[in-house]
């Protein structure tokens, strides 16, 4: 058994604003976020190990073959509102990447995007 965790402690205060990040963010929560919320090397490798936190890919393009295109859709709209990197470059680097897998979903999706435009939720 491993160790349980006390309401209240550090951990547990570092759990839950984990947890109100990844509701507010279609459930992904980066890294650095994990760090501004207390969490160490050691405390994310941890979470991980015992299955309360999962990778994910680091890619757009790897994003684009496992969730659906509205999720994609949503995914693109956030990076884009947080200035997280230039959509228009990462479209410009899908010319490089035109073979790889997940390339022409993620194309499809920037083609049909209006920069700068809010995508709403049906």
């Amino acid at each position: 058994m491993g160790a349980e965790r006390v309401e209240g402690s550090p951990g547990h205060r570092a759990d839950r604003r984990i947890a109100a990040l990844a509701e507010a963010q279609y459930g992904v929560v980066s890294r650095p976020q994990l760090a501004a919320a207390g969490l160490d090397r050691g405390a994310i490798a941890h979470r991980v190990k015992v299955g309360r936190l999962h990778r994910v890919h680091r890619t757009l393009l790897d994003l684009s073959t496992s969730v659906p295109r509205r999720a994609l859709e949503r995914a693109i709209e956030e990076a884009e509102r947080l200035g997280v990197f230039d959509l228009k470059d990462v479209d410009a680097l899908l010319v490089v990447t035109s073979g790889r897998a997940g390339s022409a979903v993620l194309a499809g999706v920037l083609r049909d995007h209006s920069f700068g435009t809010t995508i709403t939720r049906s």
